[in-house]
C-alpha cells in the first residue's frame, strides 16, 4: 500500500478529529454522516483483506509455484485501497462543508 494513502486516510482522520473536538468545546455534538460511516467500512475490509493476504502469502512462501493470485490479490488490494481513498476524500469534504461554518469561524 502505497504511504501517501496511509498519510492521506490519517491526515483527515486527525483533521475531523480536531474539528469535533473543537465544536465539542463549543458545546456542539457533530454527529457521524453516511460517508463517514461507508469510509469506515471501506477501511475495515481493506484493512482485513490486505492482512489476510499477507498471511497467506507468508504460509505458502516467496517461492509459491502460481504466483497468478498474488497478482490479482495485488490487484485486489489496489482497488480496495483507492475506492478508500475516494471514500476518505469525499466523505471529508462533505464534513467540512456541512460544518464551514463553525471551521471559518473559528
Amino acid at each position: 500500500v502505497p504511504a501517501w494513502m496511509v498519510a492521506l486516510i490519517a491526515t483527515r482522520e486527525f483533521q475531523l478529529t480536531g474539528i469535533r473536538i473543537f465544536a465539542l468545546g463549543k458545546g456542539q455534538v457533530l454527529p457521524a454522516e453516511a460517508g463517514g460511516k461507508h469510509k469506515t467500512v471501506s477501511q475495515i475490509v481493506a484493512i482485513s483483506v490486505t492482512l489476510l493476504f499477507l498471511v497467506i502469502q507468508a504460509a505458502i512462501g516467496p517461492n509459491s509455484r502460481n504466483s497468478n493470485w498474488i497478482y490479482w490479490g495485488e490487484v485486489g488490494i489496489w482497488v480496495l485501497m483507492v475506492t478508500t481513498v475516494v471514500l476518505t476524500l469525499t466523505s471529508g469534504i462533505s464534513f467540512m462543508w456541512r460544518h464551514r461554518r463553525l471551521i471559518f469561524n473559528l
